[in-house]
């Protein structure tokens, strides 16, 4: 459905400006490959509100049997969050594991889960990813620079995985 793709490249632009906004200490910002959200001002879960997490599940549920595509700096592997990570695709170097932080948070409000037990209920909306029970799919695109050759290539990967929906998350 496009009108989802583009709602979700709206959004994944939203939050990238968003959070450059609201960072005043941007220039003084340790390098990329250290980011850790710990040391930024910016609260864990400040995008439920701005997503709207509770009205997405009622409109979309869970998302199971879902699966999303996040072109980016790639997704972390083994995150405990994020335990339905497909096999994914690179466009710049040889792996798709983030070395930035950036696709592994995005990827963490697209479908995070919180850790621990499969049994009982479903963690709270406020905690875990809008769609916790789809599967993300990888795709690199970011190796410390993004070029417009690595991001056809990368959107290209994505469409021929025929995922549900396409998110590119382009940010710093």
């Amino acid at each position: 459905n496009h009108r989802s793709v583009l709602a979700l490249v709206g959004v994944g632009l939203l939050l990238t400006s968003w959070a450059t906004a609201t960072d005043s200490r941007a220039s003084t910002r340790r390098p990329a490959h250290n980011w850790s959200y710990v040391g930024t001002p910016i609260p864990p879960f400040w995008w439920t509100e701005v997503v709207r997490v509770p009205d997405a599940r009622a409109k979309a549920g869970r998302g199971a049997g879902t699966t999303i595509a996040v072109i980016g700096t790639g997704v972390l592997k083994g995150h405990e969050d994020l335990p339905s990570v497909v096999a994914g695709e690179s466009a710049c170097g040889s792996d798709t594991q983030d070395y930035n932080g950036h696709g592994t948070q995005l990827a963490g409000i697209v479908a995070g889960r919180e850790p621990g037990p499969a049994a009982g209920p479903p963690p709270p909306p406020s905690t875990s990813g809008v769609a916790p029970d789809a599967a993300i799919i990888p795709i690199k695109i970011d190796c410390g620079v993004v070029s417009a050759d690595a991001l056809m290539k990368g959107v290209t990967a994505a469409v021929a995985r025929k995922p549900d929906v396409v998110l590119i998350a382009i940010g710093r």
